[in-house]
Formats: C-alpha cells, sequence, structure tokens
C-alpha cells in the first residue's frame, strides 16, 4: 500500500511538472483580458488579432492536454481541432485586411471556416468519457440541441432577421452563414448543457467553463446577425467584446482540464432544468406561431424548412427517449432478477439460502410427484473452535468446503442450502428407504479430514432427518428437523450421528412450532414475574431479590424459560418482554421498599440483543427514576452469550449504565464461553455460579476444585460472589467452607410472587443455615 501511494504522488508531481506554471498562466490570462479591454479602443485589426492569440493558447493548452494520453485524449483532439478552424479564419481575416486594407471584413469564406468549429465542438463533448454519459445521454444530448438550433432558425425568420439581413451589403452566401452561425452555437449550447448535467465531476469544471464560455459566444453572433442601420456590426464592437469573453471562458476550460482531479461521479444536480433550457426556442416558437394563427397571417415560405426541422428534431428526440426508456425497462428486469437470485443465494458458499429453502421445500411438498419428501438439518460440531484458534478465514473456507462437499454428494434435483452460521439443510425428494440412504451419504461427507492450506481439520456433524408427511407446513417440517438435529447433539458422540425423528419428536416438535408462533407476539396477561431471595450465607439474612419471567399459556400450560427465552430472541419480541420485566421489577421493588421499609436490589436478566439497543440505557435510567429508586438498587445480569454479541455495543452500554450507578453480574457463569479479557473489557461487578456446578460440588472432587478456583478467581478481581442453585444443607456447608458470600437456591425459598416476598421481608424472617464461621473477607458492596 505505501508503494501504491508514493506512485500515486510521483505520479501527481511528474503532471504538475509538466503542467504551465502559475505565474505563466496567469500571465498569459492577464494579457488576454487586457486585449479584450482594448478592443474598445483599436480597430478590427486588433481585435482579430487578440482573437487569434486567445485561440492560440487554446492550442497550446489543448496540445499538452494530448500528450498526456489520459482518459480525455479524444475530447481534447476534438477541441483542438475546432480551436484551429477559429485560427485558420482569423489568419485569412488578418491577411485579407493586410492585403486589401477593407472594412468590415468582406471574406466570407473565413466564416465558414469557422462555422466548422461546432460539429467539432459537438463531437467533444459527445467522446467524453463519463460514467454518467453514455450512449443514451448523448443522443438525448444531440436531440436536444437539434431542436433548440432549428427552433432559432425558425424564429429567426419569424422575426424576419433574414429580411434584415437581405437589407445589408453581404452576400447571399454570406447572410446565410451569418444564420447559421448563432443556429450552431445554440445546438452547442444546449448540448454542452446536456452533457454538464451528466458528466463526472472530473469532468464537470471542464464542463462548465466551456458551456458559459460557448454562451457568451452565441450572444456575440445573435448580435452579430441584428443589423443596425443596415450595416454589421464590426470585430471591435460590444459583439466582438462578448466574443472575446467567451474565448476567455474557453480558455479556462482548455486549462482546467490539465489539473488532475479525484476521480468519482457527481450526484445529477439540476438536470431537469438543464434538460428544460433547450426548449426555450421552442416555447418562443409556438408563442409565435400562436400569435400569427390569431392574427389570421399565414406561414412563411420560408418558414417552411425550418419549421419541417423544428419536427423532424422533435420526433428524432421521441424515438431517442422511447429507447432510452425501452433499455431502462430491460435493464430495471434484469437489476430485478439478479437482486432476487441474490437474494436466494448464501453470498459465501453459493448455496441457497433460508428463502431458497422455503420456496423449494413449498413446491416440493405441495407437488405428489415428489414424495416421499425428506428434510435434512446439519450442524457442525464445535465449529466456534475453528474460529476462535484459526481465525474466520480459516472458518470460512471450511465452510465453503463443506458446502461443495453437499453439493456433490447429492442427487441431481435435490436442494441444499446454508441457513447461517454452520447450519446447513437438505431437501431430497422421491427418496425410497425413509432417508436412510440420504442419511448415510451425509454422513459420509464428513469422514474424510477437510484440507485448508497447510491445516487439516476433521470437521463432525449433528444430523437430523424428518420424512415428512401431507399434513406438514414447512415451518413444521422445519421445526422436527431441529429437534431431531437437537437430539443428535444430545448424544455427544465424537463421530458425526445422523438422527431419524421419532413419534415423540414430532410431538415436540409441533409443540415447539406452537410455541414459536405464540412468542412472537406475546400476550402479556399471561406472564408474570416471580422473586426468589438472594440470601447471605452466613447470616441467612435476605440480601436482595431476582426477578424470574414466567409463562402460563392457556393451552400449552407453564412453559420453561430455556424453551420461550431463546425463541423470543430469534423472533424479536425479547424487547417487549424484556421491558416488561424492567418494568414489573422495578415498580414492585418500589413498592416492597414503601411498604416493608428494606432497602433491597433487584436482579433483572437481560438478553444480549437488549444490551445492543441503543435506547436500552435511557429507558431503564428514566424507569428507574419514574419509581424513584436509586440506580445501585438494580442489577443487570447478562449471560455470557453477550460476549459473543456485538462487544463494543455491548461494552458501551454497560459502561452507561456502570457510570450511572447501576450494578453488573454475569449469570450462568462457567456455562458459555467467557474468558478473563471479557471480564477486564466490561464492568462487571458480580459473579453468579451457575447451578450445574453447585449441584455436583458434593459429589464430584473436580467440580468443587472448580468452584473453588472460581471463587478465587472472584476474590483476586473483587468481584462478589453468588451461587445459584443450593439444595442440600451439604452445598450450603461446602461453600460456606470455601468462602462462598451469597447464594440462592430452593434451599431457602423457591421464586415467590410480589405478595409473600413482602410477608417475608415484613416478618423478618431469616433462613437457617449452620453454625460455622463466616466467610473471610466477605463483602457487602452491591447486595446490601
Amino acid at each position: 500500500g505505501r508503494e501504491r501511494r508514493c506512485n500515486e504522488n510521483h505520479s501527481a508531481e511528474s503532471l504538475r511538472s509538466r503542467l504551465p506554471s502559475p505565474v505563466v498562466r496567469r500571465s498569459v490570462l492577464a494579457l488576454l483580458c487586457a486585449g479584450s479591454v482594448l478592443l474598445v479602443l483599436t480597430g478590427d485589426q486588433a481585435a482579430v488579432a487578440v482573437q487569434a492569440a486567445s485561440a492560440a493558447v487554446m492550442a497550446v493548452l489543448l496540445l499538452r492536454g494530448v500528450r498526456r494520453k489520459d482518459a480525455l485524449r479524444r475530447t481534447r483532439l476534438c477541441l483542438l481541432a475546432a480551436v484551429s478552424t477559429g485560427v485558420v479564419a482569423a489568419f485569412l481575416r488578418v491577411g485579407w485586411q493586410v492585403f486589401t486594407g477593407r472594412l468590415p471584413v468582406d471574406l466570407w469564406q473565413a466564416d465558414a471556416v469557422t462555422l466548422m468549429w461546432v460539429p467539432c465542438v459537438l463531437a467533444a463533448f459527445v467522446v467524453i468519457p463519463s460514467p454518467g454519459q453514455g450512449r443514451g445521454s448523448r443522443a438525448r444530448a444531440l436531440t436536444d440541441g437539434s431542436v433548440a438550433a432549428s427552433s432559432l432558425w425558425y424564429l429567426m425568420f419569424g422575426l424576419k432577421l433574414a429580411d434584415s439581413l437581405a437589407a445589408t451589403s453581404t452576400g447571399g452566401a454570406h447572410r446565410l452563414l451569418l444564420l447559421g452561425a448563432p443556429i450552431g452555437d445554440v445546438f452547442v449550447v444546449a448540448a454542452a448543457l446536456a452533457t454538464y448535467a451528466r458528466c463526472a465531476s472530473s469532468e464537470r469544471r471542464m464542463v462548465g467553463w466551456a458551456g458559459v464560455g460557448l454562451s457568451a459566444i452565441a450572444v456575440s453572433d445573435l448580435l452579430y446577425v441584428m443589423p443596425r442601420n443596415g450595416e454589421l456590426l464590426t470585430p471591435s464592437s460590444i459583439a466582438g467584446v462578448a466574443n472575446q469573453v467567451g474565448m476567455l471562458l474557453l480558455v479556462a476550460a482548455a486549462a482546467s482540464s490539465l489539473r488532475p482531479s479525484q476521480p468519482g461521479c457527481t450526484p445529477l444536480r439540476y438536470a431537469t432544468a438543464a434538460a428544460a433550457l433547450p426548449f426555450i426556442p421552442l416555447a418562443v416558437d409556438m408563442v409565435m406561431t400562436t400569435r400569427t394563427v390569431m392574427l389570421g397571417q399565414g406561414m412563411r415560405q420560408d418558414q417552411l424548412l425550418p419549421a419541417l426541422c423544428v419536427a423532424a428534431a422533435l420526433v428524432a428526440r421521441q424515438l431517442v427517449s422511447a429507447r432510452d426508456k425501452d433499455q431502462l425497462f430491460a435493464e430495471l428486469q434484469d437489476s430485478k432478477q439478479a437482486l432476487e437470485q441474490e437474494l436466494r443465494v448464501d453470498a459465501l458458499t453459493g448455496l441457497g439460502n433460508r428463502t431458497l429453502l422455503t420456496e423449494s421445500l413449498t413446491v416440493a411438498l405441495a407437488d405428489p410427484a415428489c414424495w416421499p419428501v425428506v428434510v435434512a438439518l446439519l450442524d457442525l460440531n464445535d465449529f466456534k473452535v475453528i474460529n476462535d484458534n484459526h481465525g474466520h478465514e480459516t472458518g470460512d473456507a471450511v465452510l465453503v468446503e463443506m458446502a461443495a462437499r453437499l453439493r456433490d454428494c447429492l442427487r441431481e434435483g435435490d436442494t441444499v442450502a446454508r441457513l447461517g452460521g454452520d447450519e446447513f439443510a437438505v431437501i431430497a425428494t422421491g427418496v425410497p428407504d425413509g432417508g436412510a440412504g440420504l442419511g448415510e451419504r451425509l454422513r459420509s461427507v464428513f469422514e474424510e479430514p477437510l484440507s485448508v492450506g497447510r491445516q487439516r481439520f476433521a470437521v463432525r456433524a449433528s444430523i437430523g432427518l424428518v420424512l415428512c408427511d401431507a399434513d406438514m407446513s414447512p415451518p413444521t417440517v422445519l421445526a422436527c428437523a431441529d429437534v431431531a438435529m437437537y437430539q443428535a447433539k444430545d448424544q455427544r458422540s465424537s463421530a458425526s450421528v445422523v438422527q431419524v425423528l421419532t413419534s415423540e419428536g414430532r410431538a415436540a416438535a409441533r409443540a415447539k412450532l406452537r410455541v414459536q408462533e405464540a412468542v412472537a407476539a406475546p400476550d402479556l396477561s399471561q406472564f408474570r414475574v416471580v422473586y426468589q431471595p438472594v440470601v447471605e450465607l452466613s447470616t441467612g439474612t435476605v440480601r436482595g431479590i431476582e426477578a424470574l419471567l414466567r409463562w402460563e399459556h392457556p393451552d400449552l400450560g407453564a412453559v420453561p424459560p430455556d424453551v420461550f427465552i431463546p425463541l423470543a430472541e430469534l423472533a424479536g419480541s425479547i424487547f417487549q418482554l424484556g421491558d416488561f420485566v424492567m418494568t414489573t421489577a422495578l415498580a414492585d421493588l418500589a413498592a416492597m421498599q414503601a411498604l416493608t421499609a428494606h432497602r433491597l436490589a433487584v436482579g433483572v436478566n437481560v438478553s444480549p440483543r437488549q444490551l445492543t439497543d441503543a435506547s436500552f440505557v435511557d429507558r431503564t435510567l428514566t424507569c428507574l427514576a419514574l419509581h424513584g429508586l436509586a440506580p445501585d438498587q438494580l442489577i443487570i445480569e447478562i449471560t455470557e452469550q453477550a460476549f459473543e454479541a456485538n462487544l463494543e455495543a455491548v461494552a458501551h452500554n454497560l459502561g452507561r449504565l456502570t457510570d450511572a450507578g447501576v450494578s453488573i453480574a454475569v449469570d450462568d457463569f462457567g456455562t458459555g464461553y467467557s474468558s478473563l479479557r471479557y471480564l477486564q473489557m466490561l464492568p462487571v461487578e458480580i459473579m453468579k455460579i451457575d447451578r450445574t456446578f453447585v449441584s455436583e460440588i458434593t459429589s464430584e472432587p473436580r467440580a468443587c476444585k472448580l468452584v473453588s478456583s472460581i471463587i478465587a478467581m472472584a476474590s483476586v478481581m473483587d468481584l462478589q460472589l453468588v451461587a445459584e442453585g443450593i439444595e442440600t444443607p451439604a452445598q450450603l456447608q461446602l461453600l460456606r467452607e470455601l468462602n462462598c458470600e451469597l447464594g440462592q437456591g430452593y434451599l431457602f425459598s423457591k421464586p415467590l410472587p410480589r405478595c409473600e416476598v413482602e410477608s417475608l421481608l415484613l416478618s423478618g424472617r431469616t433462613f437457617s443455615v449452620a453454625e460455622v464461621p463466616a466467610p473471610r473477607g466477605a463483602r457487602s458492596r452491591v447486595l446490601s
């Protein structure tokens, strides 16, 4: 990257070294401006000489640009040809004046040479290399110019300018050229406006200067063809000054084309106005024609040809627009098809995604020719280990190789898709053996180790198969396959496992689907919040409470939190449930505190998705203030899954909460993917040991050592410790001996409704604990 930047800088310096210095450019422009001012003080010979000098300067600048051989080279060549016609015409005029001394110049052949610049400038605009200037845009620019030029021609005859020119001493051919000059100018200006509205930012400066300069020249030519007292204006008149100003602006355009500019497209601005300007002469023609008809006057014979040209230009414009619309419609259709294809394809593996899988499954279930239909769901075992130890790039390469193997092992007509992460799905139609052969083919995919670079991985998978019934819908099929997959995962085998869904599994899948559908739009009247006391293990005193959500469905009965909480996170309704728990818990805590005069802290579980919500902190602090509670009376309990979420957003929100005084606890410590780095990054104050470790500390020596290590780590990190799931006096005794300060569990109390917690607090009851010395270093910084 550094070498590339050095090369770019060297190229830019080399380009600047070839450009005229700022002093030289300013001196040349100053001399040309001074010559323009002297036009009114000198004769026509000086005026023509100054115009020739301007053309020469433009030619030099354009030649320097041609030597660069960049994208604008063809544009500069066309402009150089246009400038050359002006230089040749100027020398013809000067030579005629030197040898004859006649004024005004009668050499109309010089004007004929000058008029050749019109097609040259048009060609320059056409070949501008701009991403926004396609063939359709260039064609519209030329037809717009044709409409404007033919309309102006018709207008000149309508205003009887041709009759005025006929009264002068010029010849017929010269008069025709005088009429052609402003018409050609308008044609060029219209094309410049259309080009400017569509060109890229790197060319807008050049086209802008050129457009203004061409407009000034067009005004000059219009003044030339308006005789005064039967005589044409001379080059040193006001028309000549306007022409010279336009030449100077063209010099600025030629100079600006040499300046290096950053590539990129500029948004289209004023495109409508720029496209409308060429049609102003047409509007004037319509007004003039309407006036002529209203006065009962007919069309003059010499106006017939310009009128036919206007009509032809309008027809050409409509044809170009119709072709552009057809092309645009075709491009939109192609883009739509490409976008729909992208929405059905996984970007990493090239397989179908969940959308394509659902569509294919719907078609297969509806077509009797596809039966029997078998659906398999595959989940790679311990794939996170590959990502954590070898990086996500290696993990992606493993997924790509797995996708290729799955595609190769299936029959033509079968569908394989990646549902996200390390999960794949297969739809097989016309399966005669109930899926046994499909299961063996899928298992064989994972028998051979997989090579990525110089590394080899033994990847295993849990595979769930379901044979579809006639009454199944796609969501039911996928739910059944998901249940079968988790049954395979529960076997905890070192090899890949294929599990065919049983009848009990079908019932479980249907129940899970009903729960999933119900929790997606939860009825909050079916939910309630209960509270489990947090007890000081040395005295049995209640030091706090944890708020727990319970769901009593009228048909499904009591749905466990470990079932509906993950489904609510997937459905997005976890935000609604989380706000319900937070609001209810803080309202109940305020009521308990007012009734019992006990100052407690309440722990509220918060999902990882809530922690990444930017408005979560503001809503929480507002709820605390609304109920008159101090921030240190709220404990936000997070699971270790929060470490896998957007860690930056989680750390930011938790930092704002702790700055306000709210405490943070890590719930179910030891069951997820936590590390000391995460505990150091996040403002954690409380650690809660998961119940699975507590339940085994009296029967498994390794579990006892593990809990002892966790307690020691918490002491070193100055974290308050809570043991969850205490159910026996032996567990309590051992935890006290290990210096665990706080605990909760069914040994003390099951989760209670608010009224029973109030009764417990009003009675002043303490829970019975063994008479042993209090734990050393017991702290009551948060739960006090």
